[in-house]
């Protein structure tokens, strides 16, 4: 190989010296693998290893909280069209929605307002 220039030389070159480094690889000696230890990682709660807890039951995420419908929506955007016949309102450019102590932003929003 040391015949070849240019770059099909370079590449023979790099991929015969790629297989001697795995080659060599396969026969170094190797170390026995351990793994790690918990107790080290994370400490004891409540008086017990970390691998000894009990899981906790329940929902993961809490209930969401009920919404009074009877709070009023408030929609405001650049362009607000009216569509009478279909219920809806389509809001363009910087919506917000204001609803019980929620708020909405949005490039655009339709909303439906036989859906409520």
């Amino acid at each position: 190989m040391r015949g070849l220039t240019g770059d099909l030389g370079r590449r023979l070159r790099t991929a015969a010296g790629l297989l001697g480094l795995g080659a060599a690889s396969l026969c170094a000696p190797t170390l026995p693998v351990m793994a790690q230890d918990v107790s080290r990682i994370a400490p004891p709660i409540d008086g017990r290893p970390v691998h000894k807890q009990k899981t906790p039951r329940g929902p993961v995420f809490p209930r969401a909280p009920t919404i009074d419908r009877a709070q009023p929506l408030y929609l405001q955007g650049d362009e607000l069209i009216y569509d009478n016949a279909g219920s809806r309102v389509t809001a363009r450019g910087n919506v917000e929605i204001y609803y019980a102590n929620y708020i909405l932003t949005a490039d655009e929003v339709i909303y439906d307002q036989g859906a409520n």
